[in-house]
């Protein structure tokens, strides 16, 4: 086997371990509510602490990479998760699971920051995008197989198995990285604490803006907002200094700022869907949790099945209009939703959802080798860290900004019967959330073309100075 396929069977074994166990998981969610005893907000917490410590962690992850080589990120990345799996299964109450997943987030932070930068230095210049959008498809693949896996393990062999299955992935992850992966020589790593801590900051305020319905005040609702654009203001002043998570220097390349900022808009536009929509075949189309499991798997099953083309149409024709036609398509199946009614079939769902997911594969391929390629070598791993810390970012976005317009809009339309005030709520968030994804039309089409020569090396004409890696 080729030994760029060999470093992509290490990174898939890595993206499968960690999509599968967090879809498998929330299935699983009202069994260990019900075994704990404990309420299922309280059990959400199991969730929301992964995710806050992951997008806290996956750039300061990137850093640490980049300075101890990917062999031993990928041998720490793969202990931890094994040790926090390990843990979750003898977890004997909530707080003890929930320490356990902060270890198996810690060990996801270093696998989803390695992940994208061996396989672009695997794959090369002028397969980025193959590679890229094979990582899109095996994610996937995992999160369409997170369900049925956790539904499956969870009633024949109890919710605790769910961790069970990881123990052995694990150990075949650090055998794989040790043979696989060259060994690199390590440095020291310069961290700026200042800024890690201000993006746990800038997440946290994020993550209780998604709670603003349930608390009903306008004094929380502008005290989290302005909040959340002040901590990001100060994260911003303290990547200047001289310990940055990122740098300014990677800020100032065009490609890399206007790449980052349409993958913010297209998922903060996706999860505002993805959201209220399992609300919708519920409370309106009285579907059961099989089926709305059915409808929602649509957007994961055509990223599987899109992601990979989109990746190497991209390395043939270039990033930029791919991913501005992959965002008008995912615009388009927003916008679709508008249109549904109470009347209207699971199957019209499907269709709309699968529109989203086409345009969000043929988008996030191209754009990630584009961010990619704007950076030096030996920032990949950074790169690749800020693509994920972007992308969760936007989906805690998009379900915080989908359920609050969600609330003002059931207030404004409370004196209708409850279906019709539903409705139109739903309609309502769609028309305004459909806009953030128009707009990340427009970072794509700003965006120049990335050229190579035979060697694989960007052609100096074909890139501005501000993207020149």
């Amino acid at each position: 086997m080729h030994s760029k396929w060999k470093m992509f069977a290490v990174a898939a074994t890595g993206i499968l371990l960690s999509t599968i166990d967090s879809s498998a998981l929330g299935v699983a969610l009202p069994i260990v509510s019900a075994d704990f005893g404990i309420s299922v907000q309280n059990a959400s917490w199991v969730v929301t602490t992964y995710q806050l410590t992951l997008t806290s962690l996956v750039l300061t992850a990137a850093r640490l990479s980049e300075a101890w080589g990917f062999q031993r990120a990928y041998f720490l990345g793969y202990g931890l998760f094994f040790a926090g799996s390990l843990f979750s299964t003898f977890s004997f109450n909530l707080v003890s699971l929930i320490l356990a997943r902060l270890l198996q987030a810690l060990g996801a932070a270093f696998l989803l920051a390695v992940n994208p930068a061996l396989v672009v230095s695997a794959f090369g210049p002028k397969e980025r995008g193959k590679g890229l959008g094979m990582i899109g498809g095996t994610v996937g693949l995992g999160l369409i197989l997170g369900p049925l896996v956790g539904g499956v393990l969870t009633g024949y062999l109890g919710w605790r198995s769910i961790f069970w299955i990881n123990l052995p992935i694990s150990i075949f992850g650090i055998l794989a990285a040790r043979k696989i992966i060259p060994h690199q020589d390590s440095r020291r790593a310069v961290l700026g604490w200042a800024n890690l801590f201000w993006v746990f900051v800038v997440y946290c305020f994020l993550t209780f803006m998604s709670t603003l319905p349930q608390l009903g005040s306008h004094f929380f609702s502008y005290f989290l907002t302005m909040g959340f654009l002040v901590s990001l203001l100060v994260f911003l002043y303290f990547e200047k200094g001289k310990r940055p998570l990122v740098g300014i220097d990677l800020y100032r390349r065009t490609t890399f700022s206007l790449g980052i900022l349409g993958l913010f808009l297209c998922y903060a536009g996706l999860f505002s869907a993805t959201f209220l929509v399992p609300f919708y075949l519920h409370q309106v189309l009285g579907e059961d949790a099989f089926s709305m499991g059915r409808v929602m798997s649509s957007i994961p099953l055509a990223v599987m099945l899109v992601a990979p083309a989109a990746g190497r149409l991209s390395d043939r024709l270039g990033n930029r209009w791919i991913s501005a036609v992959g965002l008008m398509l995912s615009a388009a199946g927003i916008f679709s939703l508008i249109l549904l009614k109470s009347t209207s079939s699971p199957f019209q769902v499907v269709e709309s959802l699968a529109l989203i997911g086409i345009g969000t594969a043929l988008f996030q391929s191209p754009n990630s080798s584009s961010i990619m390629a704007s950076v030096p070598e030996e920032r990949l791993a950074t790169a690749a860290g800020m693509i994920a810390t972007i992308r969760n970012l936007g989906m805690a976005f998009g379900v915080a900004f989908g359920s609050t317009l969600f609330a003002f809009w059931q207030r404004k339309y409370a004196a209708l019967p409850a279906e019709a005030t539903f409705m139109e709520s739903f309609r309502n968030v769609f028309k305004v959330t459909g806009w953030l994804v128009v707009l990340g039309i427009f970072t794509s089409l700003a965006r120049g073309r990335l050229l190579y020569d035979r060697a694989g090396v960007i052609v100096p004409e074909a890139v501005s100075e501000g993207n020149r890696p």
